[in-house]
């Protein structure tokens, strides 16, 4: 891939993640078409996606393996045939699209990890093999070794980098968001959370640094779909990279519009009103 000069900054790159039925899926309508939507194997939010509005969406259909057999061959294809058909998208194989959208992120990562562990961080395998204990008790299998997590990390941040450095001009990630502890060593009731994407180990905070606009999707009490746009209150997963004297002018909660969005950060660097 090739370096290129660039004389302003790119706010495309987005994350958003949110609870369930928190308008994550149904925000992709503000998008500047057309738009490439890929819904991640396992998401199950994608009748929510905008179809028939300048939208060309992928979802994944299952081939009807056995559970016993889906194991790191068959993780890895699934892992191959989401790249590829991403690959086509950035490439135009589906047109000129200003905007991609990657649904359900999270799933992806589930995979990569499945992947790393053959298929037993899914409490695959070990559901059709025993083994036995110091007791000579008759047991599960169950466990994995800690550093698959690191293989798996490696995986998505390797997608997720491609993505970002995309050609299209808008390029979306989404996924859940869970509270998180901010302190990972707290075992107590009450240690203290916050609201960050939902992924495991360290990658929920490596999001805010993997990305240059993160926004927390959520419901407000008037029952409106809102995105916060700063960490605030319980949310930690959310923020902007961007300019000196440009991140403060932008509004905590926004409502959910992309395109809205991004004349609000272009009327923040020029001064102007949106």
């Amino acid at each position: 891939m090739p370096l290129i000069q660039q004389s302003e900054p790119d706010y495309g790159c987005i994350w958003v993640a949110g609870l369930p039925n928190t308008g994550k899926t149904t925000s992709i309508r503000t998008c500047e078409k057309p738009v490439g939507v890929i819904s991640v194997p396992g998401e199950k939010g994608h009748s929510s996606i905008p179809y028939g509005e300048g939208v060309v969406a992928l979802r994944w259909q299952d081939d009807g393996v056995e559970t016993k057999k889906r194991n790191t061959l068959y993780y890895q294809k699934i892992w191959r045939e989401v790249e590829e058909a991403t690959i086509k998208m950035m490439n135009g194989e589906f047109g000129a699209l200003k905007t991609i959208v990657i649904d359900g992120v999270h799933k992806l990562y589930a995979i990569g990890l499945a992947i790393a562990t053959d298929g037993e961080s899914a409490a695959l395998q070990s559901a059709f093999e025993t083994t036995t204990n110091a007791k000579g008790e008759v047991i599960q299998k169950g466990e994995f070794d800690p550093r698959c997590y690191g293989k798996s990390h490696n995986l998505m941040w390797e997608y997720v980098n491609m993505v970002a450095s995309s050609k299209i001009p808008t390029r979306i990630f989404m996924s859940w968001a869970d509270m998180d502890k901010d302190d990972k060593n707290d075992t107590s009731k009450n240690a203290t959370k916050h609201l960050m994407p939902d992924l495991p180990g360290k990658a929920a905070a490596r999001v805010l640094g993997e990305v240059g606009v993160v926004l927390a999707s959520r419901v407000n009490a008037k029952g409106e779909y809102i995105w916060q746009t700063k960490p605030q209150g319980e949310v930690a997963g959310a923020g902007i990279k961007g300019q000196i004297g440009v991140v403060e002018k932008i509004p905590v909660i926004v409502p959910q519009d992309f395109q809205a969005l991004a004349a609000t950060i272009a009327a923040a660097q020029t001064g102007k009103a949106a």
